[in-house]
């Protein structure tokens, strides 16, 4: 499988209400940098916006972060379809770096369900929601993570996923490595080439990860979009300080 045949999984995307907002925070944000220059801490000015600004700054801030992860993923899908075809090179495990990548996919997965847990408090904080709102909407957003849990529990804690054939030569050419010997084919000699063995397992995880990997934009595009149309009209009672100088989440 070539680059331009791995398949990413898509981005959020900014909300409509909230383009026009950034078209004036940006000269706002130039004349700010012109004026007091980037801090001794290397951070960017922030001048004074207004509130329905500051709304669509809030959820600026949150995209972006959904998006780090989404392109975290992305990377590992990437690591993942090449492992086949790259391990040769390396002295590392190509199991491993099997597992290692399995492990860090559900790790910055697990980051979708931490990030909107501390952007709904910031939402009940400055008063756009109720518990009882963020409650609801963490729990449509668990429904569609209780697959990748049980998936997570079969794959990283080794059963049925981790069995067959292509996991025991994987496993066992490991173990000979590891005592500074080889796998040879019986029929020819030459070293075992765990290529085949690898692609047969990146083939399915790639799959598992990719389809559940797009339910998760899906999801979080549609409470950005509700949100952002909770925020932004005149009438709301929204407060981007409270939402940011909250304590941890609850």
């Amino acid at each position: 499988m070539t680059d331009q045949e791995i398949k990413c999984i898509p981005e959020v995307t900014i909300p409509a209400p909230c383009i026009p907002l950034f078209k004036r925070i940006q000269p706002k944000m130039v004349a700010a940098l012109e004026n007091q220059g980037i801090s001794p801490e290397f951070e960017l000015p922030m001048p004074p916006l207004e509130k329905d600004e500051r709304c669509a700054w809030f959820i600026l801030g949150w995209v972006v972060f959904v998006n780090e992860i989404i392109q975290n993923l992305n990377i590992i899908l990437h690591d993942l379809v090449l492992l086949p075809h790259s391990y040769l090179p390396s002295r590392i495990s190509p199991k491993a770096r099997l597992h290692l990548l399995t492990r860090t996919y559900f790790y910055e997965f697990f980051r979708f369900r931490e990030n909107l847990a501390e952007f709904l408090y910031g939402l009940r904080l400055a008063g756009v929601i109720d518990k009882s709102e963020r409650k609801q909407l963490l729990a449509e957003f668990s429904k569609e993570f209780e697959e990748v849990i049980q998936i997570r529990n079969t794959m990283v804690h080794g059963h049925s996923k981790w069995k067959g054939e292509d996991h025991f030569l994987l496993s066992f050419a490991t173990m000979l490595d590891n005592c500074g010997l080889y796998a040879v084919e019986k029929s020819s000699g030459t070293v075992l080439d765990l290529s085949k063995p690898l692609q047969n397992i990146v083939d399915k995880h790639v799959q598992v990860f990719h389809r559940e990997g797009c339910k998760m934009p899906a999801v979080l595009q549609a409470i950005t979009t509700q949100i952002s149309e909770q925020l932004l009209p005149p009438e709301t009672s929204f407060n981007p300080d409270a939402a940011v100088s909250g304590g941890t989440a609850g």
